[in-house]
C-alpha cells in the first residue's frame, strides 16, 4: 500500500490511537515509533483491506477538517478519538481493523522489547530462559477419564 506523506502522517496519528503512548512516557505510541510504513506495507499484501484503510484515512481527514478545520494528523488525541468515534458510528471502524497488524509490528519493535524488559532480538534461534516446568500442573488432566474415542 503506497501512501503519500500526508497519508502517512495521518496513518501514524491513527496508529497512536490504536496503541497510544503510556502516560509515564515509558512506552511509546505505535505512531511515534514510525510503524506507519511497516504496517502499510503489511496491509499492502491484502489489497481489499488496503483499499478500506485508504478510504478510511480519507474519511478521517474529511471529518477532521469538517469538525476541527485541520487534517487528522494535526489533531490532538481528544479530537482524534472524537473523529474515530464518528467514523465508527458511520460503520467505518478504522482503528479496530488495524489493531492486529499494529500489535504485531509494535511488539516486535526493539524499543518496545527493551521497555518490556526483554532483549531487543527475536526469540529464535537464541530462545529465552524458562522456569522449569512443574509436572504437578498436569495431575488434574491425568486423573480425568478419557473423553475421546480410541481408534
Amino acid at each position: 500500500m503506497n501512501l503519500s506523506d500526508d497519508q502517512l502522517r495521518s496513518f501514524a496519528a491513527l496508529l497512536d490511537e490504536v496503541i497510544p503512548p503510556s502516560a509515564d512516557g515509558r512506552m511509546p505510541g505505535a505512531g511515534q515509533l514510525g510503524l506507519a510504513g511497516r504496517v502499510a506495507r503489511d496491509l499492502g499484501a491484502q489489497p481489499a483491506l488496503a483499499e478500506i484503510v485508504v478510504a478510511g484515512l480519507a474519511s478521517a481527514d474529511r471529518v477532521a477538517r469538517e469538525e476541527c478545520d485541520r487534517p487528522f494528523a494535526a489533531l490532538g488525541a481528544t479530537d482524534r478519538r472524537r473523529v474515530l468515534a464518528r467514523l465508527a458510528e458511520a460503520g467505518t471502524p478504522l482503528a479496530g481493523m488495524l489493531a492486529f497488524p499494529t500489535y504485531i509490528a509494535y511488539y516486535e519493535h526493539p524499543e518496545v522489547l527493551v521497555a518490556l524488559g526483554r532483549e531487543a532480538r527475536p526469540p529464535h534461534p537464541g530462545g529465552y530462559e524458562l522456569e522449569p516446568f512443574d509436572e504437578r500442573l498436569l495431575d488434574g488432566v491425568r486423573k480425568r477419564a478419557p473423553f475421546y474415542r480410541e481408534c
